[in-house]
């Protein structure tokens, strides 16, 4: 697991897409800092856990009509 240090006015999900590429990874971040989890808006200087995650390619969901196209 490798450790990244907040920027003053960071939140979790701006730390999720500098870290990780995307907001969604937010609650991966929140799960292994459990003892900052409660800070909303961060301070310069706090060290945050970033996880390795292995993020599967996403598959578009297209509407029905643009199946098979």
């Amino acid at each position: 697991m490798r450790k990244t240090i907040s920027i003053q006015g960071d939140l979790w999900d701006t730390i999720s897409l500098r870290e990780l590429g995307e907001e969604r990874f937010m609650s991966a971040l929140l799960e292994v800092n459990p003892a900052i989890a409660h800070i909303v808006v961060f301070s310069g200087g706090t060290e945050v856990n970033i996880p390795e995650l292995e993020v599967l390619p996403s598959t578009p969901i297209l509407p029905p009509w643009k199946v098979n196209q």
